[in-house]
């Protein structure tokens, strides 16, 4: 079953037990916003650091990310040098654009919140998306939803935030960004617009974030991947990558 929403996370230090707990108060908030039904019941996906090294290479997205209606995405350190965790959010940011294309509005399912945020610069995709915002406490100013929890999971801040990813994932029920199908990921990465996510993982805060899928004049490369006309937009010089022409 897709989940409603997913909790996306890169684990480090032990934090795995309060990511749960942070999974379980959305999705009890969750239960009492929308009602206690399969329909809307949440998951949690993502990496674990390794001790051994930097992460490596990403292997193939989870089919959980290309389906999910809500992307809820813990931002640390640790996610943002994340290979998997990178390319995993491009895709989901992917679908956004799609939506957009087709409805002109711009989907609230992608909830970004700082985690424990303390030495890496977001990549500029991620700052361009922004994060959640609002007067959580000095706790969660000072390193995030993971201080917060830590230090004081009962306290109004952190009710608060809860509630307040709560109430975006009820915005972005009803504005959800269509799914991804496998062939649409190689036609995707086959395109150059996820190329981001196997970079440089350092990034200055103030490089401009890159807009290719919004260049002046590519909106002509847009067409429907299937003769059915459905929901599933890629790129022109995705096709032709695939075949070694050009369309210039």
């Amino acid at each position: 079953m897709t989940p409603f929403f997913l909790v996306h996370h890169a684990l480090a230090g032990g934090d795995g037990s309060y990511v749960r707990r942070f999974a379980d108060d959305v999705q009890n908030g969750v239960y009492e916003r929308l009602g206690h039904r399969e329909e809307f019941t949440g998951g949690v996906a993502g990496t674990e650091a390794s001790a051994a090294g930097p992460p490596g290479s990403a292997g193939q997205p989870s089919p959980q990310v290309l389906l999910c209606p809500v992307l809820v995405a813990l931002y640390s350190d640790v996610y943002f040098v994340d290979l998997q965790c990178r390319l995993e959010w491009s895709l989901f940011r992917e679908r956004l654009c799609w939506h957009q294309h087709f409805t002109g509005r711009h989907s609230p399912a992608l909830i970004g919140v700082p985690w424990s945020i303390r030495a890496v610069s977001p990549p500029a995709p991620i700052r361009q998306e922004g994060m959640i915002d609002g007067d959580f406490g000095a706790q969660f100013a000072a390193g995030g939803a993971l201080r917060l929890i830590r230090a004081a999971p009962a306290s109004p801040c952190y009710r608060q935030l809860v509630a307040s990813v709560v109430e975006l994932i009820a915005q972005a029920r009803a504005d959800g960004p269509p799914s991804l199908s496998e062939r649409d990921v190689e036609l995707v990465q086959l395109s150059g617009r996820t190329a981001w996510a196997s970079g440089p993982v350092a990034q200055g805060p103030q490089e401009p974030a890159p807009r290719a899928a919004f260049r002046p004049g590519w909106e002509r490369r847009w067409r429907m991947a299937d003769p059915e006309h459905t929901r599933r937009p890629i790129l022109r010089r995705a096709g032709v990558a695939e075949r070694g022409e050009d369309d210039d």
